[in-house]
C-alpha cells in the first residue's frame, strides 16, 4: 500500500510540475562558428566541428545552447550586451535569448594524410576554445585540445569525426569544470513539521548525477544591484534518485526550514552543484 501511494505521489508532481511553466535555470552558451586563423584551408572543416560542440554541449543537458552560426549572429549578440551593459536591469529590447557566454573557437592544425595503398585517410587535429563573458567581453578560460591516433576513414570528413571523437570527453569536461551547472528547486516533497525533508529539483536522468552529487540552495537578493545580484545561501541537497529525464528528488541536508519557508512564499529557488564524485 505504501509503495502504491508513493507511486501515486509522484505521478501528481509530475503532472502539476509538467502543467506549470518552470524556468530554466541553467546557463545560456552561444556557441560561434569555428576560425581557421593561422590554417586557411582547415576552414572548410568549419561548420561540422561547429555543430559537434552543438551536439556535444546540447546533449550535456547542462546548458541551453545556442548556435551562432549565421554571419551577424555574434555581432547581434555583442550589439545587444553592449545596449544593456550598463542598464538597471539587462532586458533584450529586441525580444531575443542573449547568452551568458560564448564559446570561439579556432582550428589550428589539421593535417589530412591520404594513404593511397589503403584508400584510407587519417588526420591530426588540434583547435583552441575561448570562452568569453557575453556582457563583459572578458575572456574566462582558454584550452588547446590535441586529437589522439585516432581511427582511419574512408573521406576527409569522417577522418575528422573520429579525430574529435579522441577529444570528446576532454572538452565535455573542461565546460564541465569551467561552468557550476545550476538549476531550479520546484517543489517540496516531504515534511517533518515546517522542515523540508525531501525536495525537487529540475534535473532529471540525462544530467547523470549520482549519490554524491551535492547542490547548494540559494536565492538571489536585488536590493543592492539589479545586475550584480546578492548570492543568499540557504541550504544543501544531495541527490537521491530521478523521477524522470527532467526531474529528481533530493534529501534535504541543511536549510529545510528557511527552503520550506521560500516555496511557500513562492520565491525562486537556485541551486548549483558543488560537489560531485
Amino acid at each position: 500500500m505504501k509503495k502504491i501511494f508513493i507511486i501515486l505521489l509522484l505521478l501528481c508532481v509530475n503532472y502539476n510540475l509538467i502543467s506549470q511553466e518552470v524556468e530554466d535555470a541553467r546557463l545560456i552558451i552561444g556557441v560561434t562558428p569555428f576560425t581557421a586563423t593561422s590554417n586557411p584551408p582547415a576552414i572548410r572543416f568549419s561548420p561540422f566541428l561547429t555543430e559537434r560542440v552543438v551536439d556535444l554541449l546540447t546533449k550535456s543537458q547542462r546548458f541551453q545552447v545556442i548556435n551562432l552560426t549565421s554571419p551577424d549572429a555574434l555581432k547581434q549578440i555583442e550589439e545587444r550586451s553592449q545596449e544593456n551593459y550598463k542598464a538597471e536591469k539587462w532586458v533584450d529590447t529586441r525580444g531575443q535569448i542573449t547568452p551568458d557566454y560564448y564559446v570561439a573557437s579556432d582550428i589550428t592544425t589539421l593535417r589530412l594524410l591520404f594513404l593511397a595503398t589503403e584508400q584510407t585517410y587519417k588526420v591530426s587535429l588540434s583547435f583552441t576554445l575561448k570562452l568569453v563573458e557575453t556582457k563583459s567581453g572578458r575572456i574566462i578560460g582558454t584550452q588547446t585540445f590535441q586529437s589522439a591516433e585516432s581511427k582511419r576513414a574512408l573521406s576527409p570528413d569522417g577522418s575528422v569525426l573520429n579525430s574529435f571523437l579522441t577529444m570528446e570527453d576532454d572538452i565535455y569536461n573542461y565546460f564541465k569544470n569551467n561552468f557550476i551547472y545550476k538549476t531550479l528547486l520546484v517543489k517540496v516533497l516531504e515534511l517533518k513539521g515546517e522542515e523540508a525533508k525531501k525536495v525537487i529539483l529540475s534535473a532529471g536522468s540525462m544530467i547523470n548525477l549520482t549519490d554524491d552529487d551535492v547542490f547548494e540552495v540559494y536565492t538571489n537578493d536585488y536590493s543592492l544591484s539589479k545586475t550584480k545580484p546578492l548570492t543568499i545561501s540557504v541550504g544543501r541537497v544531495k541527490f537521491e534518485s530521478d523521477i524522470d529525464e527532467n526531474y529528481s528528488i533530493c534529501k534535504v541536508v541543511e536549510g529545510g526550514d528557511k527552503i520550506n519557508q521560500l516555496i511557500n512564499q513562492k520565491e525562486k529557488v537556485y541551486c548549483r552543484l558543488v560537489k560531485t564524485n
